[in-house]
Parts: C-alpha cells; structure tokens; sequence
C-alpha cells in the first residue's frame, strides 16, 4: 500500500564516536584558551577542564581520629590492606583508584610530589611501613575495589588521616588539604 512516504531521499547521518566527542570539546576548549578572553587562560579554569574530563568518581573517606575509616575501606576492598589500630594510624592520603587488576600495587609520593617507592605487590606489612614513614605524604594504590562494577567511571576512595589528632597537627593540615582540593 501507498502510504505516501518515500524513502528515496533518505540521508543517514551517524552519530560521533566518544573518541570523536571528546577530540572536538579538547578543539573547542584550545580554542577558547587560545582567544581573546583572559579570565579563561587562568590555571584554575584549565585544571577545572582537566578534571571534568576525568572519568575517576573520587569518595573522601573523612571522619575523626579512630573511627574505623581504615577498617571501612579494608571491609569494602574485602581484605585487610591498611593498617588500622585503637589509635591515630592513617598518617598519609590514602587514593585507591579502582582497576581490574587482581592484588594491589601502590607508589607513595614525598610532599612535593616525588616519589619514593614503589610496590607491585602491595600488602598490609608494606602498608604499614610506608604510614610510619614520616618523609610520605601520599600514597596512590590501584587494584580491584570487589563492592563495585564501574562502566565509564573509575572509583577512587580516599583514606585520609583523623584530622582530631593532637599529636600531630600535619593530620589536619593534610586532611583539611585534601578537602579545600576536592569536589
């Protein structure tokens, strides 16, 4: 039957890839860096875009002094990773950033960024040699985080230190960092 349709003059147009999305809004924004407005060359606006882009969903795990944010983190990873006591321990910023990686590996990074060790086969002993370590700031850990399937998103939880600790007053100042830093 005529339904008086034709579909001679059909055009397809497809749809761009990710990869063809993300190249044209890395194009548009050089271009917008690269023009006449100098408000939007400022390092706070190129930083914002870069982390925009990224695909990590990051959980900041902040709570007082002992209160089970280690023991959180090691029931959610399914084993005991960090090091947790009826004390002040965590003493570092704690990234595990979720991969399909079976086992962990970790890489702890000095105050200015360097790093100062490296681990492919991450464990609890190690762990807690590397929160003694009073020239570490941070530590960054990949491996698989079991409580979750992300599709398009990577889960970073964020142990930091109880920024209530008397004793250490670096706590706070990295704790309250961490968050002045964060979404």
């Amino acid at each position: 039957p005529n339904s008086g349709i034709s579909i001679d003059n059909l055009v397809h147009y497809s749809t761009p890839s990710v990869a063809e999305t993300e190249a044209e809004v890395d194009r548009i924004f050089e271009e917008i860096t690269n023009g006449p407005v100098e408000e939007l060359k400022d390092s706070t606006i190129l930083a914002a875009f870069q982390k925009a882009k990224d695909l990590r969903f990051e959980i900041n795990v902040v709570a007082t002094m002992s209160s089970g944010k280690s023991s959180l983190i090691n029931a959610l990873l399914a084993t005991e990773l960090m090091p947790v006591e009826n004390q002040a321990t965590t003493a570092t910023i704690v990234n595990i950033i979720d991969t399909d990686r079976d086992g962990y590996s970790g890489v702890a990074y000095d105050s200015d960024g360097n790093q100062i060790a490296n681990e492919e086969d991450l464990n609890y002993s190690i762990m807690e040699c590397w929160n003694k370590n009073e020239k570490i700031s941070s530590i960054d850990i990949e491996g698989r985080i079991p409580c979750v399937n992300s599709v398009g998103m990577r889960l970073v939880l964020i142990d930091t230190p109880g920024p209530n600790n008397s004793a250490d007053e670096s706590h706070r100042a990295l704790t309250y960092n961490m968050l002045n830093n964060s979404d």
